[in-house]
């Protein structure tokens, strides 16, 4: 019965331990353009808007580039 416990209760703990991925935030400006880059070559658009500069311009031209991403 302890043996079962003692199992069940390592399994949980490997589970939770395993799930603790976190996003890490660029610090640098060339991080952050790195990491701007790579998002969008990979199509991940939520990490891209959360690290474009929220100016009306560079909105207009993100919207640009998801629409033609989109349509490839």
């Amino acid at each position: 019965m302890i043996k079962k416990t003692l199992f069940f209760l390592l399994s949980i703990i490997l589970v939770f331990s395993c799930n603790n991925e976190k996003e890490k935030r660029p610090t640098t400006a060339l991080d952050t353009g790195r990491a701007f880059i790579r998002a969008s070559l990979n199509g991940d658009f939520a990490i891209t808007q959360q690290l474009l500069l929220n100016d009306t311009q560079n909105l207009q031209l993100f919207e640009s580039y998801k629409m033609l991403y989109n349509r490839m």
